[in-house]
């Protein structure tokens, strides 16, 4: 089947110069191999000192965040996410701060009586399991619990009538 164009020439010659370039490799854009290199994608446990050396690798030696996480061995999420938190941050943002609390001083008001507000719920119930704790043990200590209640001797001396 040929295609003609408006003017009735044959449109072959056209469509065979647009997909020339695709079908002999010359033009990768339609291919499926991925641009960038695979590096890990599970990272490992890095000190601050490794983030800001991570850091500074890729800043200062302008080397791609690729490369930074081949070399220190770590996924390129993570070295991304370490330079954007230190142009945003400085170096302090690049600290672990999973599990920290805040020290009194910084709690506002409403944080400060939440806590103690949370200390004395848990002082209370540790309390009452002490308390349950000490009624159990003085049951079992002087034998007034209803399971050990004194049973009818067996000997005719000693049987009611």
């Amino acid at each position: 089947m040929t295609l003609y164009n408006k003017a009735g020439k044959p449109v072959r010659f056209n469509i065979f110069l647009y997909v020339l370039p695709f079908s002999n490799g010359t033009n990768h854009s339609l291919t499926a191999t991925p641009s960038r290199k695979q590096v890990r994608i599970m990272s490992r446990k890095t000190t601050f000192e490794e983030r800001i050396e991570i850091v500074e690798y890729v800043t200062a030696s302008g080397r791609t965040y690729s490369q930074a996480a081949e070399h220190f061995n770590v996924s390129y999420q993570q070295v991304r996410s370490w330079v954007l938190k230190a142009k945003n941050g400085g170096y302090p943002a690049l600290k672990d701060r999973r599990g920290r609390t805040k020290s009194r001083e910084e709690m506002t008001e409403v944080e400060r009586l939440r806590l103690e507000n949370r200390q004395l719920k848990t002082q209370l119930r540790e309390q009452e399991i002490y308390d349950i704790f000490l009624k159990k043990s003085e049951k079992s200590r002087t034998g007034s619990d209803c399971t050990t209640q004194t049973s009818v001797s067996k000997h005719p001396r000693n049987r009611r009538q």
